[in-house]
């Protein structure tokens, strides 16, 4: 599976986290096979004021299959589920952290285009 972590910079696996999805400064690209990391990630670079979407399609085209993240807005949630892409939220730490997160299945899955199923109110 392809994974996307956004990162504050192109350290890597020890890149530290972004805060958010939109804004990050690349998006680092890890292989992972039978819960294991493969040691070949690839840097993806956002260039400053590159929208939500573009960052989407760019990962969606890059065959990322999943976006694991500190937090991110419902629109930004919505946008990349919307690709297909699954959604994980929770991350701390590192690249390698948010990755061993989602292998170890501690990070919160918010795919579902339709969270609400009937129960939320407004």
């Amino acid at each position: 599976m392809r994974l996307a972590v956004p990162a504050i910079n192109n350290a890597g696996m020890d890149a530290g986290l972004h805060d958010g999805f939109t804004g990050c400064k690349f998006a680092i690209v890890v292989n992972v096979d039978n819960d294991r990391i493969k040691k070949d990630f690839e840097a993806v670079p956002v260039d400053e004021g590159t929208d939500t979407g573009r960052l989407v399609f760019t990962l969606k085209g890059k065959g990322v299959e999943a976006v694991i993240v500190k937090s991110l807005t419902e629109r930004e949630r919505q946008m990349i589920a919307g690709t297909g892409m699954q959604v994980h939220v929770g991350a701390v730490g590192t690249v390698w952290d948010a990755v061993r997160s989602y292998i170890d299945g501690r990070l919160e899955d918010r795919s579902d285009l339709n969270p609400c199923e009937g129960h939320c109110h407004g």
